[in-house]
């Protein structure tokens, strides 16, 4: 080990490298992260493609929303969001701002396999 890594492991507060003699108090904590809830939305009034694509950008730019996928052959959204930071009722606003008319499919509850977007 060179003077320069045992320098700085020292100042770290770990006196034997990271496998033995490292004290705990000193090292980050890892931030566990809860799994994203997912909601389907069923949306009426879309006529195109371009109406999709104004649903999703509305949701995408959202504070909360990790990824929403919409798709105007099923007339569906599907969005994967943060719970401490939007609801499903915040979600429905945005819809309803951008206007359209959503009505929940699958509720939020975890995420939902391959309908994730």
């Amino acid at each position: 080990m060179s003077v320069r890594l045992a320098a700085a492991l020292l100042a770290l507060g770990c006196l034997g490298g990271w496998h033995t003699g490292c004290r705990s108090d000193v090292l980050p904590t890892p931030t566990v992260r809860a799994e994203p809830d997912v909601v389907t939305f069923a949306i009426a009034g879309m006529h195109c493609d371009g109406c999709a694509m104004a649903i999703g950008d509305a949701l995408n730019e959202a504070e909360g929303v990790e990824a929403a996928s919409v798709t105007f052959a099923d007339k569906r959204a599907v969005v994967r969001f943060d719970s401490a930071k939007t609801n499903v009722a915040a979600l429905t606003l945005v819809i309803e701002k951008a206007g359209y008319k959503p009505s929940v499919v699958a509720p939020a509850g975890g995420t939902s396999g391959s309908s994730t977007p």
